[in-house]
């Protein structure tokens, strides 16, 4: 199960840095369709964590790198994003900008964007990403609660008996259309971090 402890920002130089993204996001073409941000979601069975992830049609995730933070854990950082979430981005000072387009050129395959946050808190994308739409079911399924599961064999109208266990039917979730599990774990998503990501985004404010 995902879920998304509310700390707005934390402390330290990710804070800032945090922050100072999220503001641009709310302000960015990003901010369209419902938008719904989350901080600190846990992700792909608890094997991963997302800085800032936003839901609003598509499924964003954004990994937070300052200046104090290394970088050895972020190319799985990015495969576990392109993986999971349909528009992927590495938020990064100054002082790893270089590195962090580097990486992405590696292991990025030209769909993950960069963007510089300055000291002085503006943020400029420095490197467009691509946004490539996920419909690996079970990808989609890592984002499903087991009431979301069921709902999604109901409207793919595949049969299944409530009694079996959650991952059994997970095991049996390819048989579910892609469309059909998007829209169901959109609508979760954004139903389950909607208080926490209106927190959030008054939190800017302080």
């Amino acid at each position: 199960m995902d879920r998304c402890d509310f700390d707005p920002f934390g402390g330290g130089p990710a804070a800032d840095v945090k922050k100072a993204f999220l503001r641009y996001l709310v302000g960015s073409r990003h901010w369209r369709s419902d938008p719904v941000p989350a901080s600190e979601m846990v992700v792909d069975s608890w094997r991963g964590r997302v800085d800032i992830a936003l839901f609003n049609g598509h499924l964003h995730a954004f990994e937070i790198k300052s200046d104090a933070d290394k970088l050895d854990r972020l190319p799985d950082q990015i495969r576990r994003m392109m993986r999971h979430f349909d528009n992927v981005g590495v938020v990064c000072g100054d002082r790893h900008l270089d590195k962090v387009d580097a990486v992405v050129d590696e292991v990025g395959e030209g769909r993950v964007g960069v963007y510089r946050v300055g000291s002085d808190g503006t943020v400029r994308q420095k490197r467009l990403g691509r946004i490539v739409t996920v419909k690996e079911p079970s990808a989609l399924a890592s984002f499903l609660l087991r009431e979301d599961i069921e709902a999604a064999f109901e409207r793919g109208r595949v049969p299944f008996q409530k009694e079996e266990y959650a991952y059994i039917l997970r095991q049996r979730i390819a048989a579910i259309r892609p469309s059909i599990l998007r829209s169901v774990a959109m609508a979760s998503l954004k139903a389950r971090f909607r208080a926490r990501g209106e927190r959030l985004v008054a939190a800017l404010g302080n």
